[in-house]
């Protein structure tokens, strides 16, 4: 796990306490997303290293948990 900047932290953890509640429910799906295992893997490419890969497959699985067909499953 990567050290994340405490003074980021510090100002996210502030600027949660001015969030609405459904705005609060919105970051608790996000959390709860990014606890859940996960693989990404590599078999050849020159666009993406392993941080990259990383990053998208985050954003992937933010947008799929997100979709209309995710929340209906519910």
């Amino acid at each position: 796990m990567r050290e994340i900047d405490r003074t980021r932290i510090e100002l996210l953890v502030a600027s949660i306490r001015e969030l609405t509640p459904g705005q609060f429910s919105w970051l608790e799906r996000t959390v709860q997303i990014f606890q859940c295992q996960h693989h990404y893997s590599i078999v050849h490419s020159d666009l993406f290293d392993e941080e990259t890969l990383e990053n998208f497959g985050d954003a992937l699985r933010i947008h799929h948990s997100f979709s209309v067909e995710t929340i209906l499953k519910r």
